[in-house]
């Protein structure tokens, strides 16, 4: 599991060997070096819009309360979350989440639908 808190935050990295039995926490951010700053020069040189602090899209710990807005502001967004998840479960022969608790299709029905008319066919 790659984790992306930087280089300045490094008190927030758990250096245990195992998440779960298999998983292994990787900080890659921290192993290069990287702190905010740096982040944010990178991102701006690939032009990509900056994220939110601890706004990443593919954060597998994120709240109900983020992963709502995400879905409302962002569609697009999820939409790539769904395509890596396929991709992954395509590649390892199992299903393959971001969040360790649910797949993203998943968070959607538990977080979205309830909050939306069911007889409204989708979000956007």
């Amino acid at each position: 599991m790659y984790l992306g808190i930087d280089a300045g935050e490094t008190h927030r990295a758990y250096r245990g060997k195992y998440l779960k039995k298999g998983i292994v926490r990787t900080y890659p951010l921290i192993d290069y070096g990287l702190d905010r700053d740096e982040c944010k020069k990178i991102i701006r040189q690939h032009k990509f819009m900056l994220p939110d602090k601890s706004g990443c899209f593919i954060c597998p710990f994120m709240k109900a309360r983020q992963f709502r807005e995400m879905a409302e502001k962002y569609p697009d967004l999820i939409e790539k979350r769904r395509y890596l998840e396929k991709v992954a479960s395509e590649r390892a022969g199992r299903q393959v989440s971001i969040s360790p608790t649910a797949t993203t299709d998943e968070l959607l029905k538990k977080w979205i639908d309830p909050v939306f008319d069911k007889n409204q066919t989708s979000l956007w």
